[in-house]
């Protein structure tokens, strides 16, 4: 972790909030790698504060199944098993194509326009090379679609089993890099599903896109 006394968040948040946000996201960007040990008395001391706005935050990660809490001195950032994984994955994809049915029974003809419109800017990306840009753009696409689907505990629950997954496809990527084009391809097949209002054709590409490459991400993490 970087040393810094600064800690960000919102002026209404309390200290203990304040702490896991900025923990969460340093492990999500992987600055807190997985099975690296975190203590409670070092974390405080980073931010000038007392431990137990830390303890409290490290329970509420070890909630999460961020942290595994070790009595009282600190914690180890957990890397899920591969069972865990194709678990959250398979459930993923189940929440995934049933938004994207949802999506393509409610799409009005302006949404699917924004739709086209955020895919054609990802092919450009991918065109230029700019996989980072095509990748964020895909996740736009995403989100817009959970949007069309009109249903935000559907949304939250999606979001909260990626955050799991991006933390190893983003470990991963330094592996292998992750094959956008196809990715890129299984979008278009999306958004076709929908611009034909199609719900079964929707959900079944919405699943298969979901399903495909993280099984691959799953199957190297085995030899890691």
């Amino acid at each position: 972790m970087e040393s810094t006394h600064a800690l960000p968040g919102e002026d209404g948040m309390s200290l203990a909030d304040k702490v896991f946000t900025v923990l969460k996201q340093e492990i999500l960007s992987l600055g807190i790698k997985p099975r690296e040990y975190l203590v409670i008395r070092e974390v405080a001391a980073r931010y000038g504060i007392s431990p137990t706005p830390v303890r409290e935050a490290f329970i509420r990660l070890e909630r999460e199944g961020w942290l595994r809490i070790d009595g009282r001195r600190g914690a180890q950032v957990l890397l899920p098993s591969s069972q865990t994984l194709l678990d959250i994955v398979e459930t993923e994809a189940v929440l995934e194509a049933h938004a994207a049915s949802r999506a393509a029974a409610n799409a009005t003809s302006d949404q699917l326009h924004a739709l086209a419109e955020i895919l054609a800017a990802a092919d450009a990306a991918l065109e230029a090379g700019q996989y980072d840009r095509c990748r964020d753009l895909g996740d736009q696409f995403h989100g817009q679609l959970y949007a069309i689907a009109g249903n935000r505990y559907l949304r939250d629950i999606i979001l909260a089993l990626e955050e799991q997954i991006m933390r190893i496809r983003t470990l991963l990527w330094n592996v292998d890099e992750a094959p956008v084009v196809d990715s890129a391809r299984q979008h278009h097949e999306i958004l076709e599903a929908l611009q034909r209002h199609d719900p079964e054709g929707a959900h079944r590409a919405m699943y298969h896109h979901t399903i495909w490459y993280e099984k691959k991400l799953v199957a190297t993490l085995e030899f890691m």
